[in-house]
């Protein structure tokens, strides 16, 4: 397999002296959100209606509504149209699907997103099937998360290059994961007409928190190849994909902690004093013998230093929002990794923070599917201009 990047991991050096490395996700997307906003500015010169991302938010976490937040801001600056439809925590899984239906059925949307995880009552797997594959820019539909379970068993499926910010300047494929045989005329409708839900799916995209998490690590010289790995939490938008993308990408090895092994650390009153020390002997045998651990948990600072080997590298996927955004800036955003692991006596040679870490790439890759998909949806414009500029040349 080609590997991620030539760097060694920095994961096999000897441990740092001073404070560990800071894994900043801001500064990495800036550029990359001036060449996401060139190609709108190039298609809407064609002539090509702006993209537009359509986004369903079901209740109002706070957690939520600061991801939605940041996708707006995201839109905004890249030149896409953002539309958000907001939907009560009592709504039903037929009223949610059908209000996905309507919007991935409208020729002006590019991309649909629901905003996960969604309340109890509601059926996740069929509200991700509703939004379709074509218009799935978040990577959730079943045959996407099918596609990307194949590339597990697969080695070689994926291609690395597309976790590279820098490479966005050369405008690669939505493309990231190809199947052995094309998948054609998917129908992704769930009614008995025969419109436009019958589609082409050569290719799946990919989660966008997993994606960015590696992308994080790929922008400041760390790789997963051959590295020891744990991801903790078995979330099914982050934890679980995840796992399936670093096996996939030549991981050495993935141990994947449900949450269920990780409350009693979470909540250690919660459980008699021996099982909260049995569970934490446990997990610590799991993270101390990793070289990069990822955790998507959404508990704060549960992971502490003592759970982490010398110079393993730590990427914090999960969030928790505390307060209320509607109050101004009464609020925190807090990461499952404690303050501990970011001291100066910390055995961690980089961790990410939070915010700023892998939040800010998970939505430039949001965007970059949208554009990617709108690009896709418009693709006579768009190659018949690259075979127009091929064919140009330049007389002297």
């Amino acid at each position: 397999m080609e590997p991620l990047m030539r760097a060694t991991c920095a994961s096999s050096c000897a441990p740092p002296s001073g404070r560990p490395q800071l894994l900043h996700g801001a500064s990495v997307v800036r550029a990359a959100f001036e060449h996401l906003r060139s190609r709108v500015v190039k298609g809407v010169g064609r002539g090509v209606e702006p993209p537009a991302l359509a986004a369903v938010l079901v209740g109002n976490r706070p957690d939520a509504e600061l991801y939605m937040r940041r996708k707006r801001e995201a839109c905004e600056t890249t030149g896409v149209n953002f539309q958000l439809v907001r939907m009560s925590e009592t709504s039903s899984t037929s009223d949610i699907a059908q209000a996905i239906r309507n919007l991935r059925r409208q020729t002006h949307i590019s991309g649909v997103f629901c905003q996960l995880p969604l309340p109890p009552q509601v059926d996740s797997r069929m509200v991700t099937t509703s939004v379709g594959v074509a218009k799935d820019v978040d990577g959730m539909h079943p045959l996407h998360m099918g596609l990307l379970a194949q590339a597990f068993a697969n080695d070689g499926m994926l291609h690395p290059r597309m976790f590279a910010m820098h490479t966005w300047e050369h405008s690669p494929p939505v493309a990231v994961i190809s199947t052995a045989a094309p998948v054609s005329h998917y129908d992704d409708d769930d009614d008995d007409d025969d419109d436009d839900g019958r589609v082409s799916v050569p290719s799946a995209m990919l989660p966008c928190a997993p994606r960015a998490a590696v992308g994080l690590l790929m922008a400041h010289g760390h790789s997963v190849v051959g590295r020891a790995c744990c991801v903790l939490g078995d979330g099914s938008t982050a934890g679980l994909p995840l796992a399936l993308l670093l096996r996939a990408l030549g991981a050495s090895s993935v141990s994947l902690v449900s949450r269920a092994a990780l409350a009693p650390i979470v909540h250690p009153d919660s459980v008699p004093e021996e099982d909260a020390h049995a569970a934490r002997e446990h997990v610590s045998r799991l993270t101390r013998g990793a070289e990069i651990i990822f955790t998507a948990v959404g508990a704060p600072g549960y992971l502490t230093a003592d759970l982490i080997s010398p110079g393993a590298v730590v990427v914090d996927v999960g969030i928790t929002v505390e307060g209320s955004l509607s109050s101004g800036n009464d609020y925190q955003v807090l990461g499952d990794v404690h303050a501990s692991v970011f001291a100066a006596e910390s055995p961690a040679l980089a961790v990410s923070p939070v915010p700023g870490g892998v939040g800010p790439l998970t939505v430039a890759f949001l965007v970059e599917n949208v554009i990617a998909a709108w690009e896709r949806q418009h693709q006579h414009i768009f190659s018949n201009s690259k075979n127009k500029n091929k064919n140009t040349h330049t007389v002297k």
